[in-house]
């Protein structure tokens, strides 16, 4: 899978003034799903490059992603799992992998790490609600966000 995406980040500075950056993104990626007893596992890796203009310079850095999400049943189902209660765990790591010295100085980008409850409507639709936490390993300090998240996840080509 090829795809694309802008990003635009507003930050706030040490001494209180605001700025933004805009930063154009192309990635490829691999996604492979297995099932493992009940579980449904979900696996994509993902190259990013990054093109980020900032106020002093512009700069290009390539990132790897890796992200894994289980859906674990509640329920026992005999066949596979078409509707009903089940668990989300999901982690994402980010990796920077060139010119991690115009970042942050580090292989260590950020990690996304998610819990959610959930329902599965039918083969179609997913509704779920949960918590991240996602830690950015900063230039000058890190940051972690605490986000509580709900989402509908739709399957069409299914």
């Amino acid at each position: 899978m090829l795809g694309y995406g802008f990003i635009k980040t507003y930050n706030k500075a040490i001494d209180g003034s605001k700025n933004s950056t805009n930063e154009n993104r192309i990635w490829e990626q691999y996604i492979f799903s297995l099932k493992i007893g009940r579980t449904l596992m979900q696996n994509r890796f993902r190259l990013e490059q990054r093109f980020i203009q900032r106020s002093t310079n512009d700069v290009f850095a390539q990132r790897l992603r890796y992200f894994a999400r289980a859906i674990i049943p509640v329920k026992k189902q005999k066949d596979s799992f078409y509707q009903g209660v089940f668990v989300a765990l999901q982690d994402e790591i980010f990796m920077n992998i060139q010119n991690k010295n115009n970042i942050n100085n580090s292989f260590f980008d950020q990690n996304r790490i998610y819990g959610a409850v959930g329902y599965r409507v039918n083969s179609k639709f997913d509704l779920e609600v949960g918590y991240m936490n996602q830690y950015i390993n900063g230039i000058m300090n890190d940051v972690s966000n605490n986000i509580i998240q709900m989402a509908l996840y739709t399957r069409f080509l299914k």
